[in-house]
């Protein structure tokens, strides 16, 4: 019976051994929205060009803060003639913009929809290039996030 007892004892060390080097992982949920959430600030609003501007997206747009990251569209459109190049409103964190379109002028509206990755604190950044004073519409929708 102490061989056994012992055994046991044995196994449950060995066992408490391998868990305490057990790692916990997080793994994040998307939450896909019926309805995208918009905010009046870019529902249309006329641009001129915009620096790298931060977001707060949860009193902008009403998500959760500290949101790992966004499933985002954006529509523009600019006034300039027809086939003007260098046009662009762009979405991102931290200096990096995953998503990023390109009017080419004409009024002719251009969508994107990607993920963008958020700050630590749930946030991200825009920068508009526009052809002129209030030429660039802009709209932001949030269509989903990740917590």
């Amino acid at each position: 019976m102490t061989n056994i007892l012992e055994g046991i004892a044995s196994d449950i060390k060995s066992l408490l051994k391998r868990v305490s080097h057990l790692e916990v992982q997080s793994y994040s949920q998307f939450i896909p929205l019926t309805t995208a959430l918009t905010s009046t600030s870019f529902d249309g609003d006329q641009f001129s060009d915009v620096g790298e501007t931060a977001l707060d997206l949860s009193a902008v747009f009403g998500v959760p803060a500290g949101i790992k990251a966004a499933l985002v569209q954006v529509c523009a459109r600019d006034s300039v003639a027809w086939g003007t190049d260098g046009l662009y409103v762009a979405v991102g964190a931290n200096s990096e913009w995953p998503l990023t379109i390109r009017p080419a002028g004409g009024n002719v509206w251009v969508e994107g929809l990607g993920i963008v990755p958020c700050t630590t604190t749930g946030d991200f950044s825009y920068m508009i290039n526009a052809s002129g004073a209030n030429t660039m519409a802009v709209f932001i929708r949030i269509c989903g996030y990740w917590i």
